[in-house]
């Protein structure tokens, strides 16, 4: 969901149709179909694995980098391109998430270098730790790439962060999304429900 409201400029759509506009010029100009584009995971796991599940019936190209290759047969069933390490990923596709966990490997794998090697205009989705991405990376990348959209980060700080967080610093981003991590509730949530 989160990729589908970034890459389809739903937040900025919705807040200008709050505010009175109703002129769809305004909404579309950052606006952007999903088929065709290239997606890639950062981490192949449960989570990630079920992210490119959901995204399959989209007409993507998806791509994943895992330190474990998946099973011939669902890379085969989902279409899925690995690549052996992230610099490679991230070089070919439009919307990267993370999916990693945290550990000092993956900590501010996202950093200056990283997303100067993104395509130009790429979303991050990071549904991992904050600690993923550097702060204020992403402004020094895009320095580094003129036209470089690095518009719609989806950033999750851990439940109980206290301190400034990259969601903290996002708050005055136009062009960020943030959420509290909320995937334990959630689950306890639906246990009670069902």
């Amino acid at each position: 969901m989160m990729i589908l409201s970034l890459v389809r400029n739903y937040i900025p759509s919705y807040q200008w149709v709050v505010k009175g506009g109703w002129n769809i010029a305004d909404c579309v100009e950052r606006s952007y179909d999903v088929e065709g584009m290239h997606v890639g995971t950062v981490a192949a796991g449960r989570i990630g694995l079920a992210v490119l599940r959901r995204l399959k019936p989209f007409d993507m190209h998806l791509h994943y980098y895992d330190r474990h290759r998946l099973p011939e047969t669902v890379e085969k069933e989902l279409d899925l391109t690995w690549h052996p390490n992230v610099e490679d990923m991230v070089k070919v596709c439009d919307v990267v998430t993370i999916n990693c966990p945290l550990h000092p490997e993956t900590e501010h794998l996202f950093n200056d270098t990283m997303i100067s090697k993104m395509k130009r205009g790429a979303y991050i989705v990071n549904t991992a730790r904050g600690k993923n991405l550097r702060p204020r990376c992403h402004r020094a990348g895009a320095r580094k790439r003129p036209a470089c959209r690095l518009c719609g980060r989806c950033l999750v700080p851990a439940a109980g962060a206290k301190g400034p967080s990259l969601a903290h610093h996002a708050a005055s981003w136009d062009d960020a999304t943030y959420l509290r991590h909320v995937a334990v509730g959630a689950g306890a949530l639906r246990g009670r429900h069902a």
